[in-house]
């Protein structure tokens, strides 16, 4: 009788550790997750912010703002984000451009994206993703993202037009910067 009295008890603490067991194990996971070191990152967004992309009919410039608020939220404490538009913003009072970008980390305040306001859009200059490259070169990020936000209309080089030779020279460009 003892024996089965002290079977039925193991059996039932096991049985309510089996139990117990799934809501202890998403701790153990997050406890273990949080000592993991993340890696810094360093995202340069080139935001095309030419004429074309605020066309009639079009709102490409919507969906590249939206675009640059998802980066934006999906930083890690260290990241930083920096938009460099192809020609100047205003943000809230302060005027950015390809040589003084727009740059926020996760303890800046992210709705300034949604302030973003080009008052003269024009051609789409390519010497902006050598402004965001150079950037990241200088950055000592562990991780260094470039991204291009664009509409893939015609792209300029010393405000000349590149015509058909848009996706060549943009090929060698983002080659170079990787």
């Amino acid at each position: 009788q003892k024996a089965y009295q002290d079977w039925k008890r193991m059996a039932a603490a096991l049985l309510l550790a089996l139990l117990l067991l799934p809501s202890l194990l998403p701790v153990t996971a997050h406890a273990a997750g949080a000592t993991k070191a993340t890696k810094t990152r360093e995202i340069a967004v080139v935001f095309d912010n030419s004429g074309s992309m605020y066309s009639e009919g079009k709102a490409a410039w919507c969906r590249a703002g939206y675009a640059i608020e998802v980066f934006a939220t999906m930083m890690n404490a260290k990241d930083r984000l920096s938009v460099y538009p192809m020609w100047p913003i205003e943000v809230r009072g302060q005027t950015y451009s390809q040589d003084t970008p727009l740059t926020l980390s996760m303890s800046d305040d992210l709705s300034a994206i949604r302030d973003i306001y080009t008052p003269t859009p024009s051609t789409t200059p390519i010497e902006t993703i050598a402004a965001a490259e150079q950037g990241l070169k200088n950055s000592t990020a562990e991780e260094k993202w470039l991204i291009v936000l664009t509409d893939g209309e015609e792209f300029f080089e010393n405000n000349n037009g590149l015509g058909g030779a848009t996706k060549a020279r943009l090929t060698e460009m983002l080659t170079q910067c990787s």
